[in-house]
């Protein structure tokens, strides 16, 4: 937030999860633009890319081959490769154990087993990209 002679500016940085169809994300953008509108206010978005179709990335489906999944997944979470891959950057966020209702909570946990997996996942994926 910014306040100037000239009024006030406020910015931000809009991450959708993949789980969230681009209509959902416009639909609220138009509603912004109209409550700004409505109070004398302006609104914009500078800088929108459509989502990332993991499914069709050739890398996704090679760093899937290396983990054993079948094929990419998306979370209905929010991470730095949303913005990333909307960039042309294509993305795998990967890590030991369960996200999904673990992290961020008391007893959030990861076995050894899981730890030692990606390990050796990390590994194979230096070896196959970076080596």
């Amino acid at each position: 937030i910014r306040t100037t002679s000239d009024g006030v500016y406020i910015s931000g940085s809009c991450r959708i999860p993949p789980s969230v169809d681009d209509g959902v994300y416009r639909s609220a953008m138009n509603e912004m633009g109209q409550v700004c509108a409505e109070v004398g206010g302006r609104f914009s978005v500078r800088d929108y890319r459509r989502g990332f179709d993991s499914s069709k990335s050739d890398f996704a489906k090679e760093v899937c081959d290396l983990a054993g999944m079948k094929a990419p997944l998306a979370i209905p979470t929010t991470t730095e490769a949303s913005v990333f891959s909307k960039m042309g950057i294509a993305c795998v966020v990967y890590g030991a154990g369960e996200s999904l209702g673990n992290s961020h909570q008391p007893n959030e946990m990861v076995r050894v087993s899981e730890l030692n997996r990606s390990i050796e996942f990390y590994r194979s994926c230096i070896e196959r990209f970076c080596l």
